[in-house]
């Protein structure tokens, strides 16, 4: 599964900048797209082995220190970037550019769109072409039956997320919400379904004495409980340890991310018939 598509832009210009993370936001949002300002900082972003190589690459013809030229270059000379996609935008189509381009190994040379539809058309091309789709049901679906998700957060925007995610990651499993601790605790208390798979609490929406509670109050010792948090600390994470917590986790700040932890929780708890 391929849990997150890189989208690597070199444009010098914010305006070009903001117009691109906006159509990739419309046409296709799980894109993980990320910006550098120069040719200089386009090879720095490849060069650095702890991302992995970017699904595609826009690059703008004029920037400043190594324009896209010199960066088509420095691609050419290496065997890694060989099957890297690479498009270059120009705000100046002129042939002789696009005969170079094309010379040093471009997929396409396009004149910068000139009004949202038009950009969005582009990207849905650039999708269709390059960009594999997230294969998002897990390899054998028979192991998400049963899968039982509860998730504990304030956010409704964030639950909105979550539901969503695990709805196309485990469409066969049965996600229930709340919204602080008190409704976790009244979860628990009326055992209203069958035991869970997989509880999944934000530690600003359920305290560690609730994560207490359960492991001791309520003998759920062998529940899989995940805690994660915006800002994790070390205090915090000792002390959800020495409660009996599963893992503290940061909380994922990105879609990709989101898209990620579901689908690993999934595999790991996912319940087998």
């Amino acid at each position: 599964m391929n849990q997150i598509i890189r989208v690597l832009v070199g444009d010098d210009d914010i305006n070009d900048r903001f117009f691109l993370e906006w159509g990739f936001k419309e046409a296709c949002p799980y894109v993980q797209v990320e910006f550098a300002r120069s040719g200089d900082d386009v090879i720095n972003s490849l060069e650095d082995t702890s991302h992995p190589i970017p699904s595609l690459l826009i690059l703008d013809s004029m920037m400043p220190r190594r324009d896209g030229f010199a960066v088509l270059e420095w691609l050419r000379a290496r065997k890694v970037f060989e099957q890297l996609p690479v498009v270059m935008l120009s705000g100046q189509p002129y042939e002789k550019n696009e005969a170079r381009a094309r010379q040093l190994g471009v997929r396409a040379y396009v004149g910068k769109p000139h009004d949202l539809e038009e950009l969005k058309a582009l990207v849905r091309s650039w999708k269709q072409k390059y960009l594999d789709p997230i294969k998002l049901q897990p390899s054998k679906p028979d192991d998400q039956r049963g899968f039982q998700l509860l998730v504990g957060d304030s956010s409704s925007s964030f639950r909105t997320f979550i539901q969503k995610v695990a709805a196309q990651v485990c469409p066969d499993a049965a996600v229930s919400f709340f919204r602080d601790s008190v409704e976790v605790a009244i979860h628990f208390e009326e055992k209203l379904l069958p035991s869970p798979s997989l509880l999944l609490l934000d530690l600003g929406t359920a305290s560690l004495e609730a994560l207490k509670w359960l492991r001791c109050e309520r003998g759920l010792v062998e529940l899989p409980i995940i805690i994660w948090t915006s800002t994790p600390t070390r205090i915090e994470e000792e002390l959800a340890r020495e409660f009996g917590v599963t893992e503290y986790l940061k909380k994922p700040n990105t879609f990709p991310g989101l898209l990620q932890s579901i689908y690993d929780f999934a595999q790991r708890f996912g319940a087998t018939v």
